[in-house]
């Protein structure tokens, strides 16, 4: 099974008529470009809050700073109580109430991630991938037909990543 990266990259190639790759590392000029195609589409769908990206951890304070610190891949937190008001400071966390970085007690929050393209759902990864796609036709290409197929390809990516979270998300207007 080919590696998700490299087949989105081929996908995208392939639009421009141009040929398959068979490692990233090729020296293709356009490798760079539908990368980071496919970075900015990773980013603005996962700026929402999906079943796959959200995490319900309870921070510790370092013992020696007494900082809450969050990961790399972080991309908000939210404090689970009302006190402390809290945001994110580089990679760590604020209190906005007592305007200090110094935590005395663990805090349960909401953290939201930004997943690698390759360890996302494979519905999250068909969104991505299309949208991206879609980004990376326009830039280059810009034939408007296949522009339209490809932007129903985004739609209906979305519907399927949308039905697959309200699954995992146990959405249900009864229980409310």
């Amino acid at each position: 099974m080919e590696n998700p990266t490299l087949a989105t990259v081929n996908n995208m190639l392939g639009l421009l008529g141009e040929r398959r790759i068979n490692d990233l590392s090729e020296p293709h000029p356009l490798i760079p470009d539908a990368l980071a195609k496919l970075e900015e589409s990773m980013i603005a769908v996962q700026a929402d809050l999906w079943w796959f990206n959200v995490e319900y951890p309870t921070l510790f304070p370092e013992a020696v700073t007494g900082y809450l610190l969050v990961p790399n891949d972080t991309a908000s937190c939210d404090s689970l109580t009302a006190c402390p008001h809290i945001a994110m400071r580089g990679n760590r966390l604020y209190n906005l109430d007592d305007s200090t970085d110094v935590f005395l007690h663990p805090l349960r929050v909401r953290l939201h991630r930004i997943v690698p393209f390759d360890d996302a759902p494979v519905t999250a990864r068909m969104h991505i991938a299309a949208k991206a796609k879609l980004a990376f036709q326009m830039a280059y290409d810009g034939d408007s037909t296949k522009a339209q197929l490809l932007a129903r390809e985004v739609q209906e990516s979305y519907a399927k990543l949308h039905a697959e979270h309200t699954r995992n998300a146990k959405a249900n207007l009864l229980y409310r």
